[in-house]
């Protein structure tokens, strides 16, 4: 486990160390509105995928683990 995060936590450095290596000069406008809408989004997608992890996964685990009777 440890592994896996190490070599993941690597290989973000790396994109970012390549992104501000290889950065041009853009060209365009960007809203900044647009920004924001893009962090209210990936916030609402992790704040929803907490809510599931911790409320909803229990009920469908419970329906989906069956436990058999042991006859003595």
């Amino acid at each position: 486990m440890k592994l896996h995060v190490y070599h993941a936590g690597l290989t973000v450095c790396m994109m970012v160390s390549l992104l501000c290596l290889f950065e041009r000069p853009a060209y365009a406008y960007i809203d900044p509105g647009s920004g924001i809408l893009a962090c209210q989004a990936i916030s609402a997608f992790v704040a929803g995928t907490f809510y599931y992890w911790t409320v909803l996964s229990s009920p469908t685990e419970s329906r989906l683990i069956r436990f058999e009777p042991q006859v003595g």
